[in-house]
């Protein structure tokens, strides 16, 4: 099978030999060898479309059980207008339009024919969890790794995932997993919200759509009695295990979204629906910082307790501190766009918010129990309001 030239090379390795970025030609190829060590978490990440990577071999030999390390990363880029200036810097920055954590595209990328070993360890595959992706294709690549991530993909529009070999360590059965975008992740248990289709917005714009993929052949070994991955095409629900701290939204006016997201500044972001999206989100900051920094819940019986090493006390929490400091006890950033606000926690949240209002929230099924029902309630209060937890929950 025929690639198509990549323009730009959209990776970065982490190896201390490897580096490359766009004037490489956009090609990543050659069978080169890739090893994780120390305390590297990525060996390549994918930021730029019509790429080509080919033929790499990347190999994780260390032994642990932390998340969130990947082999092949798909991160969309920002989408930037160029005839607009941000005033968020000294002399001004490129406004930007969206980002992976707000709906980004990737397109064009194919990873063909590379080589992931784990034994040891849950390295995930090749893992693409925010933004979009449009014609993206992986194509006879094997994968072997400990954890459960062979090939996952949140908000796949169209391509190929053919031809690929998953290997299976200790029994575990390899699945390729499909599902639907989501906007903002979830940096501390905010919620979650998922796009489970488009609308159709018109005036020239082009609806995006979940399309049909083209699939086949996708071996499986070290399992008896199964040659054949299967592919789990949950592109158009709330994957299961999220089901509880998620929102599903339908006929989603992607555009719209979009050009709201990037023209709102944050000083109007605070007076819109009479204050209240801005009361949520400081509430929100101000008792996951009392959380994490105590490690006990505010409310007790809702939500597990902290871990004195967990990475939210020692990762996400300076983070969270600092966008109370920069964004709710101060008004300097009043005149910046939601797109160019430079606090994640923040930019992310009301991104959440927002999506909320340009699609139609799917009804919320009835946990099954009360501690359920409580977690529910422990994390969507801070996205939903009470009248919306009545109006959406199944009867």
């Amino acid at each position: 099978m025929a690639y198509p030239k990549a323009h730009w090379l959209a990776g970065l390795l982490l190896s201390a030999t490897l580096m490359a970025d766009g004037n490489a030609g956009g090609t990543l190829a050659g069978g080169r060898s890739i090893e994780l060590i120390g305390s590297q978490t990525d060996a390549v990440h994918i930021w730029k479309g019509n790429a080509l990577v080919t033929n790499l071999n990347i190999l994780d030999k260390r032994v642990y059980t932390v998340a969130h390390r990947d082999a092949i990363q798909l991160i969309p880029p920002r989408t930037i207008d160029k005839s607009r200036r941000s005033m968020a810097g000294v002399q001004g920055e490129d406004w930007v339009v969206c980002d992976q954590m707000s709906g980004a595209i990737l397109e064009n990328v194919t990873v063909h024919g590379c080589a992931i070993r784990s034994r040891a360890s849950p390295l995930q595959g090749i893992f693409g969890a925010d933004g979009l992706f449009a014609n993206l294709r992986l194509v006879g690549n094997r994968i072997q790794t400990a954890g459960e991530h062979f090939i996952v993909i949140n908000g796949l529009l169209s391509g190929e995932i053919s031809g690929n070999t998953l290997q299976a360590v200790d029994g575990k059965v390899p699945v390729i997993h499909l599902y639907p975008a989501r906007i903002g992740g979830n940096l501390a248990e905010e919620g979650m919200v998922y796009i489970l289709d488009f609308a159709a917005e018109g005036a020239g714009k082009p609806r995006l759509q979940y399309g049909k993929l083209a699939l086949g052949n996708n071996r499986l070994l070290g399992i008896p009695g199964k040659q054949t991955a299967d592919i789990v095409d949950d592109r158009f629900g709330i994957p299961a295990q999220h089901q509880l701290v998620s929102v599903g939204l339908k006929r989603f006016r992607y555009y719209a979204f979009m050009d709201r997201f990037s023209n709102l500044t944050f000083g109007e972001y605070r007076r819109q629906n009479g204050g209240r999206d801005f009361a949520q989100l400081k509430v929100w900051l101000e008792q996951r910082v009392a959380e994490y920094s105590s490690s006990k819940r505010i409310v007790a019986d809702t939500l597990p307790s902290i871990p004195a090493q967990d990475e939210r006390r020692t990762h996400v929490l300076p983070i969270l501190r600092k966008a109370l400091s920069k964004a709710i006890n101060s008004h300097a950033l009043d005149h910046v766009s939601l797109s160019n606000f430079p606090e994640t926690p923040v930019r992310t949240f009301a991104a959440k918010q927002l999506a909320i209002q340009y699609g139609e929230v799917q009804p919320l099924e009835v946990p099954d129990n009360l501690q359920r029902g409580r977690c529910r309630q422990a994390v969507l209060k801070y996205l939903l309001s009470a009248d919306q937890f009545v109006r959406f929950t199944h009867k």
